[in-house]
């Protein structure tokens, strides 16, 4: 039954419920991430594993909607698919280099969000140009240009990380104006990283909309990665999402969305303190207890 369900309506029906559970978006990080689910591949039937677009509102630990990638070239049509299904007004809407497209940038702006993408080398004069241009201001070279700095240290299980954050608005010179929706800044990331005496360096780069002010970006750049962290990982850890092999018709796609209403389920019930893993084995357990989760 669970194969034969339309693929369109169930990811609909969770975007109505997930409206009806969160609040306002207003200054919220909704985080774009997509994640493969490996074992749902069918050699028989020449069909690859499904991947699968997230939307996940960082403050209120709540996915808002899921779009399924019939592989990760087709996301640049199937994410603003799923940006136009949400409300997304006043939330700051983050992606990696596969949402770093025009195309979603405008989805964004026409949904009446900010955004922050990811910059890498799918831009290639961008991506050339952009380094080139925080090399000069961090090096005090542009006296004309207007930038801002901030840093943050992390110090947790023998490693130390220190990230440094740039961004100016200052970006004609990139002729980006008028073909990206609504830019307004670049923005560099640069981490250095130290763990038992080894040192790794990285940088990153984002086109976004928010004004040069380091504090609010810097907070948008990390609360991306909440989508991996509270929403991908627990599918894998807590319910073993990569292990299912459920693969005939819809199958796949409709337990990915029945797994993702579970665990929204489960995050919402506070009485029982520990793990999501072992809130869904004592709903399994005890029949009080699951009527307790289902009605919140």
């Amino acid at each position: 039954m669970l194969s034969r369900l339309k693929p369109e309506e169930l990811p609909q029906c969770f975007v109505h419920w997930t409206a009806a559970l969160r609040e306002s978006l207003d200054g919220d990080t909704v985080a774009l991430d997509g994640k493969t689910l490996r074992r749902s591949f069918d050699h028989a039937a020449s069909q690859g594993a499904l991947h699968m677009g997230s939307a996940w509102a960082n403050a209120q630990r709540l996915g808002l909607g899921q779009r399924t990638v019939a592989d990760k070239s087709n996301a640049i049509t199937a994410i603003p698919q799923l940006l136009r299904m949400l409300e997304l007004a006043g939330a700051i809407v983050t992606s990696d280099a596969m949402g770093c497209q025009k195309e979603m940038a405008q989805t964004m702006t026409e949904q009446g969000a900010e955004y922050v993408l990811a910059l890498k080398d799918n831009h290639p004069p961008l991506h050339g140009e952009v380094p080139l241009l925080f090399e000069d201001v961090k090096e005090g070279r542009l006296d004309h240009i207007t930038a801002a700095h901030h840093t943050t240290t992390d110090a947790d299980h023998g490693r130390l990380a220190t990230r440094h954050y740039w961004i100016t608005s200052d970006s004609e010179c990139f002729g980006v104006k008028g073909t990206w929706a609504d830019i307004t800044s670049v923005g560099l990331v640069e981490s250095h990283r130290e763990v038992g005496g080894a040192v790794s360096s990285e940088q990153r780069f984002f086109l976004t909309s928010l004004p040069c002010d380091a504090v609010r970006f810097a907070q948008a750049v990390r609360e991306h990665w909440g989508v991996d962290n509270a929403l991908h990982w627990v599918l894998d850890v807590s319910f073993r999402e990569d292990a299912c092999r459920i693969r005939q018709g819809n199958g796949a796609q409709t337990m990915a969305v029945l797994r993702h209403m579970a665990l929204h389920l489960l995050q919402q019930e506070s009485g029982h303190k520990r793990g999501i893993k072992a809130r869904r084995k004592r709903a399994g357990w005890d029949r009080d207890y699951l009527f307790q989760v289902l009605t919140g």
